[in-house]
């Protein structure tokens, strides 16, 4: 089963402060998952960001960004799926009629 990260975690693994992961994920700059209303990071998902983020000298002493392992669209579509169909199971259908008195 694969550990999952809290933003508090992931602040102190980054080094930065919490309300910093917080706002990366308001803004969408670090992929994230939601258990409720909590916000929680796979190992995977933290692996990609730091690669993303790491930056190192070139020969010529100028910082140049690593390249990054691109994902295939499919499978970063099937992950997407994924979370939404997690989300979606546990959600009650609503009856007909509730339906018709809420319009």
């Amino acid at each position: 089963m694969e550990k999952f990260y809290t933003v508090a975690e992931v602040a102190t693994i980054l080094g930065v402060h919490p309300e910093t992961i917080s706002r990366m994920v308001r803004v969408g700059d670090i992929t994230h998952a939601r258990i409720g209303r909590r916000v929680v990071f796979s190992r995977a998902d933290l692996d990609d960001f730091i690669a993303a983020n790491t930056y190192r000298l070139s020969q010529d002493g100028v910082p140049r960004r690593l390249p990054r392992p691109a994902k295939p669209y499919e499978q970063l579509l099937a992950e997407r799926l994924e979370i939404i169909r997690a989300s979606t199971a546990k959600r009650i259908p609503m009856s007909e009629r509730d339906f018709r008195r809420r319009r």
